[in-house]
């Protein structure tokens, strides 16, 4: 019954995050890209707290972009409360903080490439055993391993990057946070080999809804659109079923139950 009331209460936060965000995006791709990416985990017995605390930091993002990084700062101490993860998001910060356009986005996600294996060692260190024997395993650092599927959401970014010059000038910030997010996803992907922190790929993973629904708001050709459409439907089920669905590792919290039948 909780775990009823608890998804419902995150869909409530999702549409809500949804509703402030509809003037600037395609509201049917939004729900498309929630269902397709998030639908299966947010119904998962093992990832409440953290579907409770995506959408809010989905909705805070506004702060980012309108320079608001006090309320922005407060939304993710309140978001910690619930899941700690959240916290990953003060990343962000810095664009909060910024007055000058958000030029310099690139750099800024290189330097996190280059600087987030430190960051990731430097808290298993410091700051994970003060936590208690209950995050002890974030404290565990592991040898570094390639996986191609690190880069499952890297089409996407390169599609963003083309479609940055159609977007208009006072919905460019936001844009480029989208595309900052799902640089992070890459990045947190690439990097959970060595400690587990890959369930903050489902924050990067917001910069999806932001970039693809608003590239769906721009004006094309009925044809191109509908090319469009069945592209990303195709490429989110292909996404959903190789992520989600056939990845055992994920699986075993989405469906965490035994059929009757199969125990004859």
């Amino acid at each position: 019954v909780a775990q009823v009331i608890l998804t419902y209460i995150s869909f409530l936060l999702w549409f809500q995050a949804f509703r402030n965000n509809r003037k600037y995006s395609s509201y049917p791709v939004m729900v498309l890209i929630l269902f397709m990416y998030y639908y299966f985990r947010i119904m998962g017995s093992g990832l409440v707290r953290i579907f409770l605390t995506i959408p809010m930091v989905f909705s805070g993002l506004g702060y980012v972009w309108n320079r608001e990084w006090k309320k922005y700062v407060l939304l993710i101490l309140v978001a910690s409360q619930i899941h700690m993860s959240s916290l990953a998001m003060i990343i962000l910060l810095p664009f909060a903080l910024s007055k000058k356009e958000y030029t310099y986005w690139k750099k800024y996600v290189l330097f996190l490439a280059v600087a987030m294996p430190v960051v990731y060692i430097g808290i298993a260190k410091t700051l994970v055993p003060l936590l208690g024997s209950r995050y002890s395993k974030y404290g565990v650092i592991h040898g570094f391993g390639f996986d191609i599927m690190s880069f499952d959401t890297l089409p996407i970014w390169l599609l963003g990057v083309c479609y940055i010059k159609f977007i208009k000038e006072e919905n460019r910030d936001r844009y480029i946070i989208g595309l900052v997010l799902i640089s992070l996803s890459v990045i947190f992907s690439f990097y959970s080999t060595m400690v587990e922190v890959g369930r903050l790929v489902f924050y990067g993973n917001i910069g999806i809804i932001i970039v693809v629904s608003e590239i769906f708001k721009i004006r094309k050709t009925r044809g191109i659109e509908a090319a469009a459409s069945y592209l990303l439907i195709v490429y989110s089920f292909v996404y959903m079923m190789f992520t989600c669905v056939l990845n055992q590792q994920t699986a075993q919290y989405i469906f965490p139950y035994i059929s009757f039948w199969g125990t004859i």
